[in-house]
């Protein structure tokens, strides 16, 4: 009859392979503004002021003389003739040209690896332990 003294566990460790996400670097992209120069050629107007003095003779008949004169006629004054011209005013709007479309794919590869496990095993030692069949785990070597 054997009598049980106790139970040894023998543990072995097994791999589960899993993925986690982690960053590996990172991609800037920056939109350069590019400054041009444009030429336009555009029609403006501008007044000018053109005096002429006419003498008597140039007049037509009779201009002057329905006409009275007035006693403010003799006297010194000033005259204000406002000129005019165009002036070229740009008006900027901006208005999108293209598109970047920015995508990111996955690319999906089967890494093969290696990884080193352990395993425990019964080592009998002693000159008094008889000799038993097969390896003391119970695995064939």
């Amino acid at each position: 009859m054997q009598r049980k003294d106790g139970v040894i566990e023998l543990a072995h460790e097994e791999a589960e392979p899993q993925t986690r996400v982690f960053e590996t670097g990172r991609v800037r992209l920056r939109k350069v503004v590019r400054t041009e120069m444009r030429h336009f050629s555009i029609p403006v107007r501008r007044e000018e002021l053109v005096v002429e003095q006419l003498d008597g003779e140039d007049l037509e008949p009779g201009a002057f003389e329905a006409k009275t004169f007035e006693p403010e006629a003799f006297k010194e004054g000033r005259f204000v003739i406002p000129l005019c011209e165009e002036q070229v005013i740009f008006t900027k709007t901006p208005h999108v040209w293209q598109e970047v479309e920015v995508t990111r794919t996955f690319i999906e590869e089967h890494a093969r690896l290696r990884q080193q496990l352990r395993r425990e095993r019964v080592q009998v030692e002693g000159p008094d332990v008889a000799a038993t069949e097969g390896t003391p785990d119970g695995l064939t070597s």
